[in-house]
């Protein structure tokens, strides 16, 4: 199996439903039909731009990783959303659809996601297809990840690297192969995904209310942190109400995840994530707020995938 990282992880077969996210070029804004207004445009792109994508992506996942204080394990499984606007009353018609896969092996987790945005405004339309791979130690201490950006077709874009850190809690250190040589620093208390998801159901367990996290997940845009607001626990649904099978009998949470760019140290988050939490690690009830510009994102299909047995 191709490890995220090396950029064989793309291979022309393609069988694998990855996801990934890129920077939108600007040309498609100046071709967009004068009559859309100026908030209308600026939300759509938010929308497709990479460093507001991405991290939407990975806060579909929340997993558990083993630990001695948690009894559960989180749910191996893929999930289907789709995409649609959440009462934007907007002109431009934005839809969409979700694919991610969580499996795991006795070493690693990996993360596989696809995300197809279909956007018209008048006689224009650009299809964007976003796709990254992530491999991520058990112990939380190394991360591989690869990611493509296809414009109508055309690859945009693609990124390529591994990150590693000293210890739980540490520092580290980011090695890019494409674009090629390219280095960055990673300071103490940085987290991969799987790690600040593992935080995040952990401090909802544990009935914590509010948890920031400095979080590395191979993006463009380098280290945010994160400040989530976690809810009061919701009672689990009997089999006959639950919205899948799968999650009947499973508690839940609502959750409100705010992302800010760590370089700028803003006060207001760049964009926020919606959901529900629940103790297996999925999510449903998730709503993308980028200001100008709300997505609801329903899940409309969930499987269970195989567990690896690592006695």
């Amino acid at each position: 199996m191709a490890v995220p990282g090396d950029e064989s992880q793309f291979s022309a077969t393609r069988r694998r439903p990855m996801g990934r996210i890129c920077r939108v070029a600007g040309a498609l804004w100046r071709d967009l039909p004068g009559r859309i207004g100026s908030a209308v445009a600026e939300g759509t792109r938010a929308v497709m731009n990479v460093k507001l994508v991405w991290k939407i992506f990975l806060c579909f996942f929340v997993v558990l990783l083993p630990g001695p204080l948690l009894a559960l394990e989180f749910l191996p499984h893929r999930a289907v959303y789709d995409l649609r606007p959440d009462g934007t009353g907007v002109e431009v018609q934005l839809d969409g659809r979700l694919v991610l896969e969580l499996s795991a092996s006795c070493e690693d987790y990996q993360l596989n996601q696809r995300m197809v945005t279909r956007l018209r405004a008048g006689e224009q339309q650009r299809l964007n297809d976003f796709r990254v791979a992530l491999a991520e130690g058990r112990d939380g201490l190394r991360l591989g990840f690869a990611s493509e950006h296809y414009v109508n077709g055309t690859l945009d874009e693609a990124r390529f690297g591994q990150a590693t850190l000293d210890r739980v809690g540490g520092a580290g250190s980011v090695l890019y192969r494409k674009p090629a040589g390219e280095t960055e620093p990673l300071p103490a208390g940085t987290a991969f995904p799987v790690a600040f998801n593992n935080r995040l159901l952990a401090s909802a367990l544990a009935g914590e209310r509010q948890v920031r996290v400095l979080l590395f997940d191979g993006s463009s845009d380098g280290m945010r942190e994160t400040v989530s607001f976690i809810g009061r626990r919701q009672a689990p649904a009997a089999a006959g109400d639950a919205v899948h099978e799968l999650l009947a009998g499973i508690d839940s949470w609502p959750v409100q995840t705010g992302y800010y760019p760590l370089a700028t140290q803003a006060s207001v988050p760049e964009f926020e994530v919606h959901f529900r939490l629940y103790a297996n690690g999925v999510s449903d009830d998730v709503v993308l707020d980028y200001g100008d510009l709300r997505l609801r994102g329903t899940l409309v299909e969930l499987a269970g995938l195989a567990i690896p047995d690592c006695d």
